[in-house]
């Protein structure tokens, strides 16, 4: 189950946290595996998760280039759903940042860190909307997109805000 977390948790770009774990990470095809943010924490107790701390105090996770291209190979190699869905259920979590919901909170109270919260998690919304667009699921590619394109539209490089609209 460590192996299965460590090949999910390859989906994940410019880094996640303990949420998007819970979330993405599933390790049920193992019924004796422990709570996959226990598995993860292994993985950070073993260095082939970092944790960082962000400038609001949270603990932001990522894998060093070399471990994310090691467990991107070895995905190929898992057979169960659990692991092979694994990009779908990122895209799917990842899109609740487009969703309306999320988007009213950006510029009523709290809105300054959701705002920081959605720019920082701009290279996973890229990456749901590549997934979500390879799997066909339309609505999750749109709000990824859209979520993903506010952000590069402020930060720039705006030509990639719009050929994410193009598509």
């Amino acid at each position: 189950w460590e192996k299965a977390a460590l090949t999910q948790c390859h989906v994940f770009h410019g880094g996640f946290d303990w949420e998007a774990v819970e979330a993405v990470v599933d390790v049920s095809a193992w019924p004796q595996a422990p709570w996959s943010i226990d598995v993860v924490a292994n993985l950070v107790d073993r260095s082939l998760v970092m944790v960082e701390e962000n400038q609001e105090g949270m603990a932001r996770l990522s894998l060093l280039t070399s471990i994310a291209e090691y467990a991107a190979v070895r995905a190929a190699e898992f057979e169960e759903p659990e692991v092979v869905e694994a990009p779908l259920r990122h895209a799917r979590y990842f899109s609740r940042f487009g969703r309306p919901e999320y988007m009213r909170t950006l510029y009523g109270y709290g809105g300054v860190a959701n705002r920081w919260r959605l720019f920082r998690e701009v290279k996973n919304l890229r990456a749901g909307f590549e997934t979500a667009m390879t799997a066909n699921e339309g609505e999750v590619a749109a709000i990824c997109g859209l979520a993903a394109a506010q952000v590069l539209q402020v930060q720039g490089p705006v030509s990639d805000a719009i050929a994410l609209m193009e598509r």
